[in-house]
């Protein structure tokens, strides 16, 4: 699949990676690294925990009267959460989808996000991509 692919590209940039997950602002998923398996990881319910994330963080915007008059003003480019063990980074991909990048023993400024620009590109062209499309477009899944 061309977005396993890219997140091996994106892993390889970004060596402290762990997972990631593409989903949309409602919280459906469209691709989880997270293994499958005995351990595995309830990817719907993180696919709307994470979506839950952005919307609250636009209603603390509000709360706060911090909402510019336009909607591209208001717009988050990136969200970054860190603990001691932990640092999560949801980046926003256009067209209502979105990006949620796991590490794991990293602080947030060492991670050059810039670094994969071209992959994020790439991914929020693909992510409302048919299949049929991506052969069009000269991927093959």
């Amino acid at each position: 699949m061309i977005i396993e692919r890219l997140f091996k590209k994106i892993k390889d940039e970004l060596p402290h990676l762990e997972n990631a997950v593409t989903f949309y602002n409602d919280g459906t998923v469209y691709f989880s690294s997270f293994p499958r398996g005995e351990n595995e990881v309830n990817t719907p319910h993180l696919g709307i925990k994470l979506a839950e994330v952005i919307k609250s963080l636009h209603s603390i915007q509000l709360i706060c009267e911090a909402v510019p008059k336009t909607e591209e003003q208001y717009k988050y480019k990136r969200i970054m959460y860190e603990t001691q063990q932990y640092l999560i980074i949801i980046i926003d991909l256009g067209q209502d989808s979105n990006i949620a990048l796991f590490f794991k023993h990293v602080k947030g400024e060492d991670v050059n996000i810039s670094c994969i620009k071209e992959e994020l590109d790439i991914l929020e062209d693909l992510i409302d991509t048919t299949e049929e499309e991506l052969k069009d477009l000269g991927y093959e899944s």
